[in-house]
């Protein structure tokens, strides 16, 4: 793994991500703070697993072209190649609610035109026999609801589109 330098917006903010790779793991730091150690592996079933100072959270994380997506404690990230050649977090991820990963849609718990506050979950997938849930990162309005319960849904497929709150 090389050194990330990223950037990402979250909410109505931005914040700079910094990774640094070590052995067996790496040094993550936002918007310039101390570094936090976390180690990283792969589990048995081809997903990752992060060991950090709050505990250990699996993350998926997939390839799709140009793009990486990233998924982690019910969040998805979606980073791309930058101009400079470093990675850079798209804004759009927070607007359109994405399938980290092939699965099957297990619960949709919102509507259109619902108002859902930071954290809530949309939609429930399972996959490698887990289920991921799809969370709002910030308070936002659902526009539509691209899926329903037993889809199944591919990588990188649309779920829920949604918009800030005035």
């Amino acid at each position: 793994m090389r050194p990330v330098d990223a950037t990402w917006t979250e909410g109505r903010s931005a914040k700079r991500l910094k990774a640094d790779p070590t052995p067996g793991g790496i040094v993550l730091s936002v918007d310039g703070g101390a570094g936090r150690p976390f180690a990283v592996s792969r589990d048995a079933e081809g997903g990752w697993v992060v060991d950090g100072p709050d505990g250990r959270v699996r993350a998926v994380v997939a390839r799709v072209g140009q793009r990486v997506l990233v998924s982690l404690g019910g969040h998805t990230f979606e980073f791309s190649e930058a101009a400079s050649g470093a990675l850079a977090a798209s804004a759009a991820v927070e607007r359109d609610i994405t399938a980290p990963m092939t699965g099957k849609v297990v619960d949709v718990t919102v509507r259109e035109g619902d108002v859902v506050e930071a954290g809530a979950t949309l939609v429930v997938l399972e996959a490698m026999k887990m289920e991921h849930r799809m969370k709002a990162v910030a308070a936002m309005r659902v526009t539509s609801v691209r899926v329903v319960r037993g889809a199944a849904v591919e990588l990188g497929a649309l779920l829920v589109t949604l918009e800030p709150v005035a």
